[in-house]
């Protein structure tokens, strides 16, 4: 499919940056002596900016060209890494947190809607499926590998992460500068349709999608719930070792692959309603399980299927819901869903810490699994509306 390497590579590139940092990046704040309110200081001034600037970033990148918004989002995040490896004065490095949110939000939607207008999949179903099955795929890789070399780098010195930053953000860089195209002539007619009608634009195409929308807020609050529970489980309540986390990653990238060949599978075969139920109903019964397992093997069993059933399920929607996406404010709407999805996973952390207090984390899993159901409705709602207006046409 033409170009479609250069986003599978880059989808590696980056989810082996996120496993080194996810890995090593709180180790690295402990290591040069910050305290722990400091380090939650600059996670969530990292947080507040990404919120604060998806949608205008995603009104930029379809106004001026989302090739440009991908290209400074990934230079500025290696000229950003620049300060954090010279400095350990708390205010440059909170500036810097803050800024990095930023740079990351010109990236998020935009590399998703370049890649559908560069690769012309907006109405091809298969290929389109195909494309988030891939880049999915080989972002799990990406997370497997990552975490060795965060292995490694723990070794010889976490500070090495920021040399790693600069690389991985250059060398997607200049893989985007190189080998990706956007016609000059498609943004400036997307920019003159959304100078016109902007606005009204915008505010039709959100009553479109709200659904998704609704639905991408459950799945965020449930998803961060059960993320900050299960490594509280694992370390307090079963007592694993830190180095446990490392394999326990690792494993869920494995799961997480064949999770999504299977979900995508049935995608193709069944369809978005079958797949969805099915996501539903059974991630629903494994939260539940997971909170009444006493055995340690049923309880790792039961956690690497939830990870496959996650893993699987992102291409899944985000293939679906960019059926629906009109292409000419695509990175807005994207840029939208995004926002709604960092305000369901701050909330459902915050809630999940007050929680936590009064619950074990297994129980507050199980319940969180209830709440799954709630999407149930909404699903059934798009795709039958998506049945129906394929059957009239």
């Amino acid at each position: 499919m033409g170009r479609a390497w250069v986003f599978y590579l880059t989808s590696y590139l980056s989810s082996s940056l996120s496993a080194i940092f996810g890995a090593l990046f709180i180790v690295y704040l402990l290591s040069i002596n910050l305290a722990p309110a400091q380090i939650g200081l600059l996670l969530g001034a990292q947080r507040i900016a990404i919120i604060a600037s998806e949608l205008p970033t995603g009104i930029f990148a379809d106004k001026f060209g989302r090739k440009k918004s991908v290209l400074f989002s990934f230079f500025f995040s290696a000229v950003l890494a620049i300060f954090w490896l010279f400095s350990k004065n708390f205010f440059v490095l909170l500036a810097a947190s803050a800024l990095a949110g930023v740079a990351f939000t010109f990236q998020s939607g935009a590399k998703e809607s370049l890649m559908i207008q560069s690769l012309k999949c907006e109405q091809d179903d298969k290929k389109r499926n195909l494309l988030f099955k891939n880049m999915s795929l080989w972002g799990n890789v990406g997370l497997l590998f990552g975490g060795l070399i965060a292995f490694v780098l723990a070794l010889i010195q976490t500070r090495l992460i920021w040399i790693a930053s600069i690389c991985f953000n250059l060398l997607i860089f200049f893989t985007f500068l190189v080998f990706i195209k956007e016609e000059p002539q498609i943004v400036e007619n997307r920019a003159k349709n959304i100078k016109k009608t902007a606005f009204t634009n915008f505010i039709h195409n959100i009553r479109e999608i709200s659904p998704f929308l609704v639905i991408t807020f459950i799945f965020g609050v449930v998803t961060s719930i059960y993320g900050i529970s299960f490594p509280i489980f694992f370390k307090k309540f079963l007592g694993f070792p830190d180095y446990y986390f490392g394999i326990l990653g690792s494993l869920s990238a494995l799961a997480g692959i064949i999770g999504i060949m299977m979900l995508t599978r049935i995608f193709d075969k069944k369809g978005f309603r079958y797949v969805a139920y099915f996501f539903v109903i059974f991630t629903t019964l494994l939260f539940i399980a997971f909170g009444m397992f006493k055995s340690i093997v049923l309880i790792l069993t039961v956690f690497l299927f939830i990870e496959g059933l996650i893993n699987g399920w992102f291409p899944v929607f985000q293939s679906f819901f960019n059926k629906f996406v009109p292409e000419r404010t695509r990175t807005t709407v994207l840029s939208t869903n995004s926002t709604v999805s960092l305000a369901a996973i701050a909330l459902g952390e915050i809630a999940g810490g007050f929680l936590l207090k009064v619950l074990r984390p297994n129980s507050l899993i199980a319940f969180s699994g209830i709440l799954l159901l709630l999407s149930l409705p909404l699903l059934g709602k798009i795709s039958t509306d998506i049945t129906t207006t394929e059957k009239s046409s």
